[in-house]
């Protein structure tokens, strides 16, 4: 977020709003020496159509006010259409593109930062295996219900 719109966030009192802008060197000089991090980019503003398609949920059209709220109907009408072809598998070909184009072109609107206290943890060792998304997407956890 620019200087100019920090101060106007913090000078309009906007409920909730971000006064922060973290990019992926942020923590880089925060961090002391024997650790390591990692900053991974998130979230891609150029897939936000596709992963909004995919959720298939509704956006209430006032909260996008101005030329958007008619594109937010349309979208709200297509979306329930858009439920035969964007499936599991639309959302793991969408999740494994944003990587390059959230990280490497720098579209993100998210940050995951990882602090390590072993460096040799962000390895490309065999031993260091990467969890599959299929097991990811497949992970569930029986409901519990307290009891009254």
């Amino acid at each position: 977020m620019a200087p100019e719109a920090v101060a106007r966030t913090i000078r309009d009192n906007v409920p909730h709003g971000h006064i922060h802008d973290f990019t992926l060197g942020s923590f880089d000089k925060l961090v002391p020496a024997p650790y390591k991090v990692k900053a991974v980019g998130l979230h891609s503003s150029l897939l936000r159509l596709p992963f909004r398609l995919i959720d298939g949920t509704a956006i209430d059209p006032a909260t996008r006010p101005g030329f958007k709220a008619p594109f937010v109907k349309l979208l709200n009408k297509l979306a329930p259409l858009c439920r035969f072809f964007m499936d599991r598998t639309a959302f793991k070909v969408v999740l494994g593109l944003d990587p390059f184009f959230a990280h490497t072109l720098k579209t993100y609107r998210g940050v995951l930062y990882i602090i390590s206290k072993d460096p040799s943890s962000f390895s490309s060792d065999p031993r260091h295996t990467n969890v599959d998304l299929d097991t990811v997407l497949s992970f569930r956890v029986p409901l519990h219900r307290m009891s009254e």
